[in-house]
């Protein structure tokens, strides 16, 4: 059994480190974090996984969390009757699911994963085979309800169902902000505005580590089948953008799962 840590308990380092020798490496990746962690080593539990060698340095991936946090969700597993025999991060899950569905020469580029869920929302990116970046944001497709509920004067169930069925399909003149259409879609463009400068922000944060943007973005979560959203942010970001099957695109036996599964299944899958 694998588990996870969610983004916001955790963060990681990828190091260069001047040797091969596994004892050398666990001694220098503490040293390493000692600065550079956001809390204190003394509070920290970390654990580290080798990407690659060459010649006689080490390039390693370590992710550290608190202690705290590590104790806290290891009970809230056992009360669920679950005994991990793994547990890693989300960004760790969604490096091994790209490394299954990308080819190499598609990682030369950093890549963005949007994992869109009903209450928050996680960016990773990926570049030549590794995660470079990871951020959780507390926004989701409960933020969309609400802000269609509020703005159209219904219930949040009624929200959902709306939002489900039109999304931010328009129809009629665009210049016609009575349509019914339009009115939902207004209503969620101006809340995917805090979504939109938070991919901005991933984007430069890739440009500033790989020295070059990012060239795709793809799409995960329940939120992301929200009918016209793909064609929107590509409006917005100028970034190709897409679904990621993901489900799909591991299946040895070519099964081609629903759209609907497939959004929902990506981190599983990883």
């Amino acid at each position: 059994i694998s588990a996870l840590l969610r983004t916001s308990q955790t963060t990681f380092r990828n190091l260069e480190l001047p040797t091969k020798d596994r004892k050398a490496i666990a001694a220098s990746v503490g040293f390493e974090l000692d600065d550079d962690l956001p809390f204190g080593i003394e509070d920290a539990l970390f654990g580290y996984a080798t990407l690659q060698t060459a010649g006689q340095s080490s390039q390693v991936h370590v992710l550290a969390t608190l202690e705290k946090s590590f104790s806290d969700q290891l009970d809230k597993m056992k009360a669920a009757h679950v005994d991990p025999d793994v547990i890693t991060s989300e960004a760790w899950a969604y490096r091994s699911l790209f490394n299954r569905v990308l080819q190499k020469e598609q990682q030369d580029v950093p890549v963005l994963l949007v994992h869109l869920g009903h209450s928050r929302t996680v960016l990773y990116v990926h570049h030549r085979g590794r995660p470079i970046a990871a951020r959780e944001i507390s926004w989701g497709g409960a933020d969309l309800s609400l802000a269609l509920s509020t703005h159209l004067g219904i219930s949040l169930q009624e929200a959902d169902q709306i939002k489900g069925d039109h999304g931010l399909m328009t129809s009629g003149p665009v210049d016609d902000p009575s349509s019914p259409e339009n009115r939902v879609a207004s209503a969620m463009v101006e809340t995917l505005q805090a979504l939109i400068k938070e991919i901005r922000q991933s984007c430069l944060t890739a440009k500033g580590l790989a020295q070059t943007g990012v060239e795709k973005i793809y799409l995960t979560g329940k939120t992301s089948r929200l009918p016209g959203l793909v064609e929107y942010l590509e409006q917005e970001t100028r970034i190709p953008t897409q679904m990621l099957r993901a489900l799909s695109a591991i299946s040895n036996s070519g099964v081609k799962y629903a759209e609907d599964t497939d959004a929902t299944f990506a981190l599983a899958a990883g």
